[in-house]
C-alpha cells in the first residue's frame, strides 16, 4: 500500500466473545494515492470520504468517490484509488471481519460489483468514524462495549435507503434482506428491533409486515431465532461460562436467556452442553 502521506493506523484485538464481525483496524488519513493489491478473504474494508474526491478502481471496474459517500474493498478483489490534479482527499476507513463481515458490508448496499453508496445519514456516518478514531488511538481507556456499539452505530446510519426505482416485492425483499444482514452482522450487541427498522428507513410494524410476508415469521423471532443458534454453536464449541454466552448472544442477562433457550431447544444450556461432549451418550429425553 502506498500513500503520499502517512495514514494513521489503530488497531483493535482481541474481537469481542462471540462476534459474527468486527472492526480490527481503523484509519484516517489524507492521500493522493494508493494501492492494494488484493484485499485478503473475510476481509473488508468500509470507508467514507471526508473531503475531496477520489477515483476508485476495485478489479476492472471504475467509479467516483465524492464526500460523504462511503466506499468499499471487497474481500479478494484488487483495489487501487487516486485523486485527479493531484488533488489530496480525506478519509475515514475500517477494517471488518469475521464470518459475518461480508453480511454486514451487505448491509450497506454493497456487493463485488457496487463498491460506492449513498449512505442514510452521511453525517452521522462520518461522526461515527471520528469517535472510532478516538477510541481506538486511546488505548489506555478502550472500551470494548462501547466499541461495540460504534459497530451497530455504523450499520445503523450507513444502511442505504431503498430504492424506489425498485418496485414492489423486489424491493421489499431488498429491505428484508439488509434487516437480516444487520441482525446476523450484530448477533453480539442487545440490537432491539426498533432499531433494525429504523436503520432501514421503515417503522416497526411495516418491518413485521415484510418479515411476515416473506419469512412466515416476525422480526423478534427471527432474531431471536439467531441468538439461540449461536448460543448453540457457542455452548458446543467453545469453555464460555454460561453468562458469558448469554452476553456474546445479545441476550440482555442470563436469566432470560435461560427461561429462551429452555422454550426454544426444550433443554437447558448447560444440559445441550453436557449432550454434545465429544464421546457423550446423553440422548434428549
Amino acid at each position: 500500500m502506498s500513500h503520499e502521506r502517512t495514514v494513521q493506523t489503530w488497531l483493535f484485538r482481541p474481537p469481542p466473545a462471540g462476534a459474527s464481525a468486527w472492526f480490527d483496524r481503523v484509519e484516517h488519513g489524507v492521500v493522493s494515492e494508493e494501492v492494494y493489491p488484493r484485499i485478503l478473504p473475510a476481509h473488508f474494508n468500509l470507508g467514507v470520504l471526508v473531503r475531496g474526491e477520489l477515483m476508485l478502481r476495485n478489479g476492472e471496474a471504475q467509479t467516483r468517490v465524492r464526500a460523504g459517500q462511503m466506499f468499499c474493498q471487497w474481500a479478494r478483489i484488487p483495489y487501487r484509488a487516486w485523486t485527479e490534479g493531484g488533488v489530496e482527499a480525506e478519509f475515514y476507513r475500517v477494517r471488518v471481519r469475521g464470518t459475518r463481515a461480508r453480511g454486514y458490508a451487505e448491509a450497506f448496499g454493497f456487493n463485488p460489483s457496487r463498491f460506492v453508496v449513498d449512505p442514510y445519514d452521511a453525517r452521522a456516518v462520518v461522526e461515527v468514524f471520528v469517535c472510532l478514531a478516538a477510541l481506538y488511538a486511546d488505548r489506555a481507556g478502550r472500551d470494548e462495549y462501547e466499541a461495540v456499539c460504534l459497530v451497530y452505530a455504523l450499520a445503523k446510519a450507513g444502511a442505504v435507503r431503498v430504492r424506489t426505482a425498485r418496485a414492489g416485492a423486489d424491493a421489499e425483499a431488498e429491505l428484508v434482506e439488509q434487516g437480516v444482514a444487520s441482525m446476523e452482522a450484530l448477533l453480539h450487541t442487545p440490537l432491539p428491533v426498533s432499531e433494525v427498522a429504523r436503520s432501514l428507513g421503515v417503522s416497526r410494524a411495516t418491518l413485521l409486515r415484510l418479515f411476515r410476508k416473506h419469512l412466515h415469521t416476525t422480526p423478534l423471532r427471527y432474531l431471536t431465532r439467531l441468538r439461540l443458534l449461536r448460543a448453540r454453536e457457542l455452548l458446543t464449541r467453545t469453555d464460555l461460562k454460561v453468562e458469558a454466552v448469554a452476553r456474546a448472544c445479545g441476550f440482555r442477562n442470563e436469566k432470560y436467556f435461560y427461561r429462551c433457550f429452555r422454550k426454544h431447544e426444550r433443554e437447558t444450556p448447560a444440559a445441550h452442553r453436557r449432550r454434545n461432549l465429544p464421546g457423550s451418550t446423553d440422548v434428549r429425553a
